[in-house]
C-alpha cells in the first residue's frame, strides 16, 4: 500500500493523479489491486487500484494515473500522521498495518489503564488495576507460595531465551515466549484483572505498567493487543519534554561486531540541521561533559542485570548513571539486559529528567534488531515519543518485545 498525502495528489472524475514525486516507487507498488491511502489532517480514504494509465511522455505533469471506484474514510489522529511521514512525500505499508493505526488512533483518545506489581516481602504479590475510563479498580493477591513456583518457571524461560539469543537459535524463541504469555494471561484470570478490556470498538488497550518494591519478571508486553509503556515513579516539580531535536549523540562499543554499522545506518535517517556526534565507550570520561547538550542518547554496548539491578558497560566500568545529561527527550539503551529491572540505570535516568528511556530486559539478537532500530529513528517524532515506539511495534511486532519504553510517573502509589 501506498500513502500519500492529500495535498501531494489529484482526485477527480474517478481518477486520482499522483504527481512527479522524488524517489516514488511506482514501479513496484502500483500494480492492479494494490490500493492507495491518501491522508489529510485528520483522515485517511484507501482507494483501490483500478487501472493505471501510464504518461504518453516523460514531459507530463504526473507519472500515474489510475481509475478509482469505491473507497472507505477513516479518522486517523493528527498526530499517527505527522509521524508515519514525518517529512516524506509517501509510506509504504500495508492494508493490516493501516488497519492497526486506525484502532491505535482510537485507543490513544482514552487515559492509559494502571497495573501496579508489587511483592510485599515473602507474603504476597499484589496486583493493583485502575481504568480511570471505566472507573474500574481493583486489587488482587496472590499469595507467595503460589506465585514462587510461577516466577522460577517465568526464570527459567527467561533465560532459556536468552541462551537461544546467544547461541542463535531464533527458531526456538517464539514458543517460549508463547509460553510466558500464557503464564501471564492465567495469573491474570486468576486476579480477575480484565486485561486487555476489548470491546467491539476497541481492540487495542494502553497500560501503565508501575513495579513496586522489587522487580518481578512480568513481561505483560507479550499480551497481544496491549500497547505498553513502564513508568517509573518520581517525585519532582515538572518534567518537560523537549519538542525539537537538535543534536544526537551516539555511544558505541568496537567489542560488538556490528556496533558502528547500526550507528551509520541510524545516522542517514536524520535531518542535515541535526547535529550528530559519535563516541565510543572506551573514552566515555573524555567526553561524557558533551552528553550535557544532547537532546537524544543512543547506547550500543554491553549491559548487565544483577541483584535486581541494571548497568551498562562503559570504559571497562559497570555505570548506573549519566551524570552530565541535561533533560534529554530520550536515551535509548541498545544493550543486553540493561531493562530487565527498573532499578538501576532506567530509574536514574528517568529521575534524572530523561523524557523517555528505552532499554531491553534480554539478550539482544543484532542481526535480528538492527533494521527494527533504523525503522524506529526513521519514525522518530519528538512530540511523541509513544507513538512513535507503538507505530514501529506495529511494523515490526519483536521491536516491542526486545525493547521497553519506560518515562517518568509523578503520582506516589501507596
Amino acid at each position: 500500500m501506498i500513502c500519500l498525502r492529500s495535498s501531494d495528489v489529484v482526485i477527480q472524475n474517478q481518477t486520482l493523479e499522483i504527481p512527479q514525486i522524488k524517489g516514488f516507487p511506482y514501479k513496484e507498488h502500483l500494480n492492479k489491486g494494490n490500493f492507495i491511502a491518501v491522508f489529510d489532517s485528520a483522515s485517511v480514504t484507501i482507494y483501490p487500484i483500478v487501472e493505471w494509465i501510464k504518461p504518453e511522455s516523460s514531459k507530463e505533469k504526473y507519472y500515474y494515473r489510475t481509475k478509482i471506484s469505491s473507497s472507505s474514510r477513516r479518522k486517523i489522529n493528527p498526530v499517527i500522521i505527522k509521524t508515519m511521514f514525518g517529512k516524506n512525500s509517501f509510506y509504504l505499508t500495508t492494508i493490516d498495518i493501516l488497519e492497526k493505526w486506525c484502532i491505535f488512533s482510537i485507543a490513544i483518545e482514552s487515559p492509559p489503564s494502571l497495573l501496579n506489581i508489587k511483592e510485599k516481602e515473602n507474603s504476597y504479590l499484589r496486583l493493583i488495576y485502575n481504568n480511570p475510563s471505566k472507573e474500574f479498580f481493583i486489587e488482587s493477591y496472590i499469595k507467595w507460595n503460589e506465585w514462587l513456583p510461577i516466577s522460577q518457571e517465568l526464570e527459567h524461560l527467561k533465560t532459556e531465551i536468552n541462551l537461544c539469543i546467544k547461541n542463535n537459535q531464533m527458531q526456538n524463541i517464539n514458543e517460549k515466549f508463547d509460553c510466558i504469555k500464557n503464564i501471564l494471561n492465567r495469573i491474570l484470570i486468576q486476579a480477575e484483572i480484565p486485561i486487555p478490556p476489548l470491546t467491539k470498538e476497541i481492540s487495542l488497550s494502553r497500560i501503565n505498567i508501575i513495579f513496586s518494591n522489587r522487580s518481578v519478571f512480568f513481561p505483560i508486553e507479550l499480551i497481544e493487543n496491549l500497547l505498553v509503556q513502564y513508568k517509573i515513579p518520581v517525585f519532582r516539580e515538572k518534567h518537560g519534554e523537549k519538542k525539537r531535536v537538535r543534536k544526537i549523540s551516539f555511544i558505541y562499543s568496537e567489542e560488538l561486531l556490528h556496533s558502528f554499522d547500526e550507528v551509520k545506518k541510524i545516522t542517514t535517517s536524520f535531518e542535515k540541521d541535526i547535529k550528530i556526534e559519535i563516541f565510543q565507550d572506551k573514552n566515555y570520561k573524555d567526553y561524557k561533559h558533551n552528553l550535557r547538550s544532547s537532546d537524544i542518547i543512543h547506547f550500543t554496548g554491553h549491559g548487565k542485570a544483577e541483584n535486581n539491578y541494571g548497568t551498562i558497560i562503559m570504559d571497562n566500568e559497570s555505570i548506573d548513571h549519566l551524570y552530565h545529561i541535561q533533560n534529554p527527550l530520550l536515551i535509548f539503551l541498545n544493550s543486553c539486559h540493561s531493562g530487565l529491572f527498573t532499578e538501576g540505570i532506567v530509574k536514574n535516568l528517568i529521575n534524572n529528567n530523561t523524557c523517555f528511556v528505552i532499554a531491553s530486559p534480554y539478550e539482544i539478537p543484532d542481526a535480528y534488531t538492527e533494521d527494527y532500530i533504523s525503522d524506529f529513528y526513521s519514525l522518530l517524532n519528538p512530540d511523541d515519543i509513544e507513538i512513535t515506539y507503538h507505530l514501529n511495534s506495529f511494523k515490526n511486532p519483536l521491536f516491542k518485545i526486545f525493547y521497553r519504553l519506560y518515562s517518568g510517573y509523578n503520582n506516589k502509589i501507596s
